[in-house]
């Protein structure tokens, strides 16, 4: 029996799909004869030796061995540590109890506890926000439901605005006070 062929929209509403209308008569395309992995640059100078960046030509009124000198690469470094982020405690720096309890005041204390404060001033705020919900909705349903959409959003995001700013402009002075602490030390050596 001779069926005859369906069009491109009958194969597509049967489940079937489409062959490709751009594909050139005579050239096989599947997926088996395409490249695994995609084809690989190697720049005219070789290969970088930190293999992230290609190589640079001179540019204009440039000469060879001008420029940037590439990254130095030690190997030692490892993704996600540096060396702020990760110091060692210095042996003279003391801990939470040792700032809280030094009487002299040369540690501190509240850079310590700022991100303890932080959450702690975050539940009071959502503490409060609950309070004027409820009393939101003890004037009615409507106006309980004004509070919950406009209010308590506005109430929070402001309050806990002011205490991040609070908090930060804390911040501030403490780093300040480290930053000119290590040029004064880097001045008497």
């Amino acid at each position: 029996m001779n069926t005859p062929s369906k069009t491109p929209t009958e194969q597509t509403m049967a489940g079937q799909p489409q062959e490709p209308s751009w594909q050139p008569i005579g050239q096989e395309q599947t997926r088996a004869g395409w490249p695994q992995q995609p084809p690989t640059y190697t720049p005219p100078g070789g290969s970088p030796p930190d293999g992230f960046a290609y190589g640079q030509q001179p540019g204009y009124g440039q000469q060879a061995g001008q420029g940037y000198p590439p990254p130095a690469w030690t190997g030692q470094e490892q993704y996600g540590q540096g060396t702020a982020a990760h110091a060692v405690k210095p042996s003279g720096e003391k801990g939470f109890f040792g700032s809280l309890f030094d009487f002299s005041f040369n540690s501190f204390v509240t850079p310590k506890i700022i991100k303890v404060l932080y959450v702690l001033l975050t539940a009071w705020t959502v503490l409060w926000a609950l309070i004027i919900l409820r009393f939101g909705f003890h004037y009615g349903t409507a106006a309980g439901i004004f509070v919950l959409i406009v209010v308590e959003p506005i109430f929070i995001l402001l309050t806990l605005g002011v205490y991040r700013v609070i908090l930060e402009a804390f911040m501030v002075v403490f780093r300040i006070y480290e930053e000119t602490k290590k040029i004064r030390e880097r001045g008497e050596s």
